[in-house]
């Protein structure tokens, strides 16, 4: 199991489409996602749904399954509007490929997408491998034509070394504000320091790339050093970045970095070694969320070893943290006080200056019990949360603005009018989906997956038609 999949990725903040990847509670007091219960059919009460048609949806035999683990990364996503401001400093251009870099892939070969995220019917990126011919790297692809042809624009990282069971040994966390701009940061399997150590940064499509300046390490030496979640604000100025540096009894050791210049350079807000941030450390953070240069939050769960779930708020940019709680849904009034309960949270995705999304999946160590999701609503920036009932017991959701959403779980498609209050079930698919992301009320993609890990199949799909059907897409680079 590779730390990408143990430690999570991506957050989203600002006037963003919203997407997000639901947190499966494990099932031992060890705070990974390898050991997530199998979740039961939910015995909560089910949201009000819109009648619907049921349609079923089937791809090749390549994804057939109709059950498996939803993948704890989370996704980018798409801002509301073009921006107009650019990073302070464009990217000082660095070699497309340096000795030791991380190799392009030919063209005409085939790539396996784990990660997309478009905006517009022809643009988009994602992350993606092939692990026969470079089965030590993940890569940056970006396509113009919807998704069938893709150039690789991997900026000129070091190679990684070695790869695991579950894929490359290095895995790169991206965040893709618009068509032209993104982040990338590349992390090391756990258990070594690495030279990784830096961002990189473009604004012309990957066509060129610049680097930051060296991350600091703060006060200490870590366990390892692995870039994880990036996020930025519309502006492109304004961004944040956690770093994951060592893990044990129960603690998810980290860094936040936060940028004013697009990437350029990063400021050391929390250092892991610090004394005063201790209560930071314990338990494990799935990634930051913020609405502002200023309120962030930083989301996680512990596990089971306490009650209720991890979520903390920073108002001064992420300097200092405090615990916050969110309140318990009318279904489970208890859920957030009963020991047995294992709780998770995923950091908040904001689609205006004061609406946006988390989402909250519990379960519990008794494996007869239901697992449940609620995604919680603000109209305040975050002041106050109202939770509502996902259609399903877990799965992944993106909103396109403070009305229209959709989710993929359970073996289906459902989509909502107003908010998440109530979901209407579009079609059945045999597959389970990754982060779904849609530009409008019609056109989306998804990354569909199918099997258990190690040997997880994946696929990119589409729609025309709001979710209805979908299409299965060949993936070559170009």
């Amino acid at each position: 199991m590779s730390h990408k999949k143990i430690f999570g990725l991506l957050l989203t903040g600002g006037f963003l489409l919203a997407g997000c990847s639901l947190l499966a509670a494990p099932a031992t007091p060890a705070v990974t996602p390898s050991s997530a219960p199998t979740l039961a059919p939910t015995s909560l009460p089910a949201p009000t749904q819109v009648p619907t048609a049921a349609a079923t949806a089937t791809l090749p035999p390549v994804i057939t399954a109709t059950s498996v683990p939803i993948p704890t990364q989370a996704p980018t996503a798409l801002p509301t509007q073009a921006p107009t401001t650019a990073p302070t400093k464009a990217p000082t251009p660095v070699p497309t490929t340096i000795p030791g870099a991380i190799p392009h892939f030919a063209a005409g070969s085939d790539v396996t997408l784990t990660q997309v995220r478009m905006f517009s019917k022809t643009e988009g990126w994602a992350v993606g491998r092939n692990l026969k011919l470079d089965p030590n790297s993940e890569h940056i692809l970006r396509t113009a034509d919807g998704g069938a042809n893709w150039q690789d624009v991997t900026p000129a990282q070091k190679a990684g070394t070695g790869s695991t069971e579950s894929g490359p040994a290095l895995q790169a966390e991206a965040f893709f504000l618009d068509g032209q701009r993104a982040w990338a940061g590349f992390s090391p399997q756990p258990g070594s320091i690495s030279s990784v150590g830096s961002i990189w940064y473009t604004t012309d499509a990957g066509q060129t790339w610049g680097i930051s300046s060296t991350l600091s390490q703060g006060s200490g030496t870590p366990e390892y050093f692995a870039p994880g979640p990036i996020t930025f604000l519309p502006d492109g100025k304004t961004g944040w970045l956690l770093v994951h540096a060592g893990a044990g009894m129960n603690h998810d050791y980290i860094y936040v970095f936060s940028t004013a210049d697009g990437g350029v350079h990063w400021d050391l807000k929390v250092d892991p070694m610090d004394i005063n941030k201790g209560n930071m450390m314990g338990c494990y953070k799935s990634g930051l969320g913020f609405v502002d240069a200023s309120r962030g939050w930083l989301a996680g769960t512990c596990g089971g070893v306490a009650a209720g779930v991890l979520l903390f708020n920073t108002k001064d940019g992420g300097g200092a943290w405090n615990a916050v709680s969110l309140p318990a849904p009318s279904q489970a009034p208890n859920i957030l006080t009963a020991g047995d309960e294992v709780c998770g949270s995923q950091p908040p995705l904001f689609v205006s200056a004061k609406e946006g999304f988390l989402a909250m999946t519990c379960s519990t160590f008794d494996q007869a019990k239901a697992s449940q999701t609620w995604i919680y609503a603000t109209t305040d920036a975050g002041a106050t949360w109202t939770p509502r009932l996902a259609p399903a017991a877990t799965g992944n959701f993106q909103f396109i603005n403070a009305s229209e959403g959709w989710f993929v779980g359970g073996g289906q498609v459902f989509k909502t009018g107003d908010g998440g209050k109530t979901w209407a079930a579009l079609t059945k698919v045999t597959w389970a989906g990754a982060l779904p992301s849609f530009i409008d009320a019609k056109t989306g993609w998804a990354v569909a997956l199918s099997g258990q890990e190690p040997n997880v199949q994946y696929a990119l799909v589409s729609s025309a038609n709001g979710g209805i059907t979908w299409t299965l897409i060949k993936t070559k680079v170009k």
